[in-house]
């Protein structure tokens, strides 16, 4: 009967970062993270604020998994085995297709420079390690937009029919709902 002492995770976040929270829930993100604990820390952080995570572990893996997927934002590490974080984004920028998919930095290097060596891979920003959380996700929020602009007309009733054509053949007859 007594009332639980566990609060939500991050629940003093400040007003700014509830907005960008807000803002970003929805999302659909790529984290490219070697270090099991980071991934854990992020996964957490971004998924319990109703954010889709997939995780690569280097940056090679990360290519392969944008080749079949598409995503609203990165967060890269920049340190990895196989191919590091700056390699990847060099490559992902090779592709005309991702010019405007945000990548975010997200590295323990927080020294002099390392900012800018981010920024000139092609990076779009920096959150260093350890991760402030309320500078996370105002940064992810300056960056990721989860409402891109609606699709031509043509192209909505396209995306309806085909939608509705999925959702008949994916939904199972529920009593009392017109699935159609």
């Amino acid at each position: 009967g007594a009332p639980s002492q566990r609060h939500p995770p991050f629940a003093n976040h400040h007003k700014e970062a509830q907005e960008a929270i807000t803002k970003l829930q929805g999302a659909k993100l790529l984290l490219v993270e070697d270090n099991e604990f980071n991934q854990e820390l992020a996964l957490e952080l971004l998924v319990s604020n109703g954010i889709s995570v997939e995780l690569a572990v280097n940056g090679k893996e990360a290519l392969d998994i944008l080749e079949h997927e598409n995503f609203d934002g990165v967060l890269m590490d920049c340190l990895m085995p196989v191919m590091d974080g700056y390699e990847a984004t060099r490559q992902i920028r090779l592709q005309e297709r991702f010019n405007r998919l945000p990548i975010i930095a997200m590295t323990a290097n927080t020294m002099a420079g390392d900012k800018e060596k981010a920024i000139e891979a092609g990076m779009n920003d920096h959150i260093p390690k350890p991760v402030n959380v309320n500078e996370m996700f105002n940064t992810l929020a300056k960056w990721v937009d989860t409402h891109p602009a609606p699709p031509a007309a043509d192209e909505k009733s396209t995306t309806e029919l085909s939608f509705r054509q999925d959702a008949e053949e994916t939904l199972p007859d529920l009593p009392g709902i017109d699935t159609a």
